[in-house]
């Protein structure tokens, strides 16, 4: 896992609407192989791509039937 391929799933993961564990799980996994993710990546996957799809547990368009 290098710095690249990790910012790309990260990404990915916002891409698709992904959630917090997901940031948090490539910058650990990213850790323990020598290769750290600062808030820096985190924050500039963040704000890089759009939101394609909502695949979280339960999607926005959906909450309104939980009510």
């Amino acid at each position: 896992m290098t710095a690249k391929s990790s910012g790309i799933a990260l990404r990915i993961l916002q891409a698709i609407g992904g959630s917090a564990n997901g940031m948090i799980h490539p910058a650990a996994i990213a850790g323990r192989l020598g290769t750290p993710l600062g808030l820096e990546a985190l924050n500039a996957a963040a704000d890089s791509p759009p939101v394609l799809v909502d695949l979280k547990p339960i999607p926005d368009a959906r909450r309104h039937a939980l009510r």
